[in-house]
């Protein structure tokens, strides 16, 4: 494959470089092609990222089933 594209980390609602520098491939387990790189998280990324994710979780617990659908 040769379009294999790199994702970055999803912080907070917006794409985000991983401060690690560091990917791994995404590997279709099919026929052991590379379908992505994936940049990994550091430290500094995850502690970013809870505490989003934590407010965000409050945000869709209040919301009804119809609204989160």
């Amino acid at each position: 494959m040769n379009d294999v594209q790199t994702h970055p980390l999803y912080i907070h609602g917006q794409y985000v470089n991983a401060t690690s520098g560091v990917s791994f491939d995404s590997i279709n387990p099919a026929n052991g092609n590379v379908i992505a790189h994936i940049q990994q998280a550091s430290q500094q990324d995850i502690e970013k990222a809870v505490p989003s994710a934590q407010q965000g979780q409050k945000v869709w617990a209040a919301m009804t089933a119809v609204e989160r659908s």
